[in-house]
């Protein structure tokens, strides 16, 4: 896995320059964030359901 990081200046200059890498860059950040919301999501709910389950045997 490797790590890029652009600042805002040098993401504006890409977004003037090449929108469709801008575009693709954009996509392909938001896709990953969707990966990890829907992962958060899942645990949470795996959380809560065993924290549910514990409350009903005592």
């Amino acid at each position: 896995m490797e790590l890029l990081v652009l600042s805002k200046k040098k993401l504006m200059e890409l977004f003037h320059k090449n929108k469709d890498i801008f575009s693709l860059l954009i996509l392909n950040i938001a896709r990953e964030l969707a990966r990890g919301v829907a992962l958060f999501g899942d645990q949470k709910l795996l959380y809560t359901s065993m924290k549910s389950k514990k409350r009903e045997l005592k």
